[in-house]
């Protein structure tokens, strides 16, 4: 029997993740199940729904019902015209059974922007996740900005701007809990959008895979990670022979394993992200090429033509990157008259080899990605015991030592518990892709005029 997913799988935190492929595939196939793409001439068949604290009716919230175009109403006394806000009432899904209404998802839009569609002909109760007014604000000819605050006059705003929204597309994502069907908008996207399958991603892969052992000799893609998360989906596999394969051929003294992420959304504008990447064998991942699309409705044709594109970018970056190690392999970094018995060479070993760390990640930017009190870290860090100054280093040495600075950096900094923090999980991300994805291709040839000018 095919999986029905419960109403927390609407929750803007939804979270899953594990490592087995059919399990990430049942997941995508029975969000695909849950979700419709609705076609709308514009909002006014929807009120738009604020809900304030206090004490509702059961499970209910209390609230106000906005009109689009015209959200205050009218009254008209011996004084004059007045404006004002609607009777408040409870807010509520006219099929809901007396006394129960969203449970946890109403406690997260009170918690967030309280703010729900009601459609008119149907009486259905809509909620609306955080990331969909972004989309909203696109719909309304506006920027996100001023729908930040979860406020009052935020929905009186919104609901005077939704009666000039044209055609647009609803992503509408349903829950069932208890037998009551609940229902959440998770992006607000053009009139010109075709609905797109998630499991689409699923066919992609399936499709590649036998491309990749055929034609581009990778051996087996085994599934190593996969997460779902409110806003995308996505899944991470691994070539682990080949990996082995290139690490006999090129003599590496590092097993570096190619690895493949694909990713996709159906709520917003770019839906697929194919990314390469090496996983070292402590953990450390050093990204490489990339490629992304948008959906537009793709033809078979159009399909056909992408997975050759993607075949392309994998087929150079499995190609290009052995081949850039392989070149760093011979260029030495240590000085050639080194003697480990000294310790004065040892030292003069340890500054070269120091030096060379700093200016590649500094000419890859490492001041943009982590920040400039974390770069003056850096010098502090090499110098604990990081480089091991009897060794002959190359430039493949450090690179290798490179590809895990992320994790030992942030390790060193959280033992200091000193003024600079340790890096945020955003920050480690940007710094494997801004600066370390970068350091594997910089300049050597500094290094070399450096020795020159010692020798003189």
């Amino acid at each position: 029997m095919a999986e029905v997913l419960d109403s927390a799988f609407l929750l803007d935190d939804f979270y899953r993740c594990g490592e087995n492929r059919d399990e990430f595939e049942a997941l995508v196939r029975a969000i695909d199940r849950q979700t419709d793409h609705i076609s709308r001439s514009g909002l006014t068949g929807f009120q738009l729904a604020y809900l304030e604290d206090g004490e509702g009716e059961g499970d209910f919230a209390l609230g106000y019902l906005l009109e689009p175009g015209q959200p205050l109403q009218k009254k008209t006394d011996g004084r004059g015209e007045t404006l004002l806000l609607p009777e408040k009432q409870v807010i509520c899904d006219a099929s809901w059974p007396e006394g129960r209404g969203g449970a946890g998802l109403l406690e997260e839009s009170l918690r967030k922007n309280r703010t729900m569609l009601l459609e008119k002909e149907s009486g259905r109760l809509l909620f609306v996740s955080d990331l969909a007014f972004t989309t909203l604000a696109q719909r309304l000819g506006m920027t996100a900005g001023p729908l930040k605050e979860a406020t009052l006059e935020r929905n009186l705003f919104l609901a005077r701007k939704m009666a000039g929204a044209q055609e647009c597309t609803l992503v509408i994502r349903r829950g069932v809990t208890d037998g009551m069907e609940l229902h959440k908008i998770f992006a607000f996207l053009g009139g010109e959008y075709r609905g797109m399958k998630l499991f689409g991603l699923c066919e992609l892969y399936g499709e590649l895979s036998e491309q990749f052992g055929q034609r581009l000799n990778l051996g087996p893609m085994e599934c190593c990670f996969w997460e779902v998360s409110h806003e995308r989906v996505s899944v991470c596999f691994e070539f682990p022979r080949y990996g082995q394969e290139l690490c006999r051929r090129e003599g590496w003294t590092h097993l570096m394993t190619p690895c493949l992420e694909f990713s996709t959304s159906d709520i917003g504008e770019s839906s697929l992200h194919v990314r390469t990447c090496w996983r070292t064998k402590e953990g450390s991942v050093v990204p490489g090429r990339s490629y992304s699309r948008k959906h537009r409705g793709d033809s078979l044709k159009a399909l056909d033509r992408m997975e050759e594109e993607i075949l392309s970018m994998v087929q150079a970056e499995f190609t290009l990157f052995p081949k850039r190690l392989k070149e760093l392999e011979a260029v030495r970094i240590t000085p050639k008259d080194f003697n480990p018995g000294s310790k004065r060479q040892r030292q003069k070993n340890a500054a070269c080899i120091s030096r060379v760390f700093l200016h590649i990640l500094r000419s890859t930017g490492v001041s943009k990605a982590i920040g400039k009190k974390r770069e003056m870290a850096l010098k502090d860090f090499l110098d604990s015991g990081v480089i091991q100054d009897e060794q002959v280093y190359t430039a493949y040495d450090v690179m290798m030592e490179v590809f895990r600075l992320p994790e030992d950096l942030n390790a060193y900094l959280s033992r200091q518990r000193g003024s600079v923090a340790p890096m945020s999980p955003e920050t480690i991300r940007k710094f494997r892709k801004e600066s370390i994805a970068r350091a594997v291709y910089a300049d050597f040839s500094q290094n070399d005029k450096e020795k020159q000018e010692e020798r003189r």
